[in-house]
């Protein structure tokens, strides 16, 4: 990617974030106690000794100050809005680690560091992993910031999945939440599992450590273990904190501040089981915001007496 679109992205990035996010949702990660307890496992057998980057420090440098405690040498935490870079400077001084941690203001891909790092700590995947620029980020540290890139420890977390699956569905809100209008695409913090109507498959797989695709497709074809009304496909995560997995999260099965993405298609068709759904997922996470597509073809399975024509339905986000 030449530097004019690499400084584009940069900015449309940063003028998102500093209109989108608040200090309530900096809380509300702080307070995940799964996430954060898996970034502290990651943190405290890799960091120690090391120059460690922290790329989305936020208000609070939570993750830079995990980094600090562990033992790390020095940490170059970066945020890309000014007003939680202030912030961060703050919470840094009062830890008492501001001999420490550096805190610095900006997008990882327009900062340059006084040295090679030798690990990446990041918080900024989506709830779709490429979802808030991260392969972008990750992809430029890679090639610029990371002292030995070969060694597979160098990121936390390791690598993240996004997975998919044909879906019926049921609005899902807590006691006393307004229920917001009809819309294509909901952000839930639960989903049931028996809603889907066929085993989940991964469509999206970034290993931080190895080099990154930046626009990718695949097709995967899902065969309906019961009947249901097909009405959209949902997306989540897992994300893997060290090379063997032993320290992950899935979005799915644990509740976090990462949330699950339903996906509508506006229109619901009848299964049954044995019919088969054919997905076609496209991603260009080149630019932010991230730009993906999913067509979905659907095949009447060899015994169904009622047959219906194959048919597409394009989706896009």
């Amino acid at each position: 990617m030449v530097n004019s679109q690499l400084d584009q992205t940069a900015s449309d990035a940063q003028k998102v974030f500093e209109a989108v996010l608040d200090i309530s949702l900096h809380e509300r990660m702080r307070d995940d106690v799964i996430r954060c307890n898996a970034y502290q496992h990651a943190i405290h057998l890799e960091t120690p000794g090391k120059v460690v980057l922290d790329i989305g420090t936020g208000p609070f440098a939570l993750l830079a100050l995990m980094c600090a405690r562990a033992g790390a040498t020095r940490v170059y935490a970066m945020e890309v809005v000014e007003k939680w870079a202030i912030q961060a400077r703050e919470a840094v001084k009062h830890a008492g680690y501001d001999h420490v941690v550096t805190v610095l203001h900006g997008f990882s891909t327009k900062l340059e560091l006084p040295e090679k790092v030798d690990v990446v700590v990041h918080e900024i995947l989506g709830n779709i992993t490429s979802e808030e620029a991260v392969s972008l980020s990750i992809a430029d540290a890679r090639a610029r910031l990371v002292r030995d890139p070969t060694v597979p420890s160098w990121s936390i977390p390791y690598r993240a999945q996004t997975w998919i699956a044909p879906i019926t569905f049921v609005p899902i809100f807590e006691e006393g939440v307004e229920v917001p209008q009809p819309r294509r695409d909901y952000r839930l913090e639960q989903f049931p599992p028996e809603l889907m109507l066929a085993p989940p498959q991964v469509w999206e797989d970034v290993a931080f450590c190895k080099p990154i695709d930046l626009l990718f497709e695949s097709t995967h074809v899902f065969e309906c273990n019961r009947n249901g009304t097909l009405q959209g496909l949902l997306n989540f995560m897992t994300v893997l904190f060290d090379e063997d997995g032993t320290i992950q999260i899935n979005t799915l099965m644990q509740r976090t501040t990462w949330r699950v993405i339903a996906v509508l298609f506006g229109q619901e068709v009848m299964l049954m089981q044995g019919d088969r759904v054919a997905v076609h997922c496209k991603a260009d996470v080149r630019q932010f915001p991230s730009v993906y597509n999913f067509e979905v073809t659907l095949h009447p399975g060899t015994n169904r007496e009622e047959r219906f024509d194959s048919r597409t339905v394009g989706l896009k986000m």
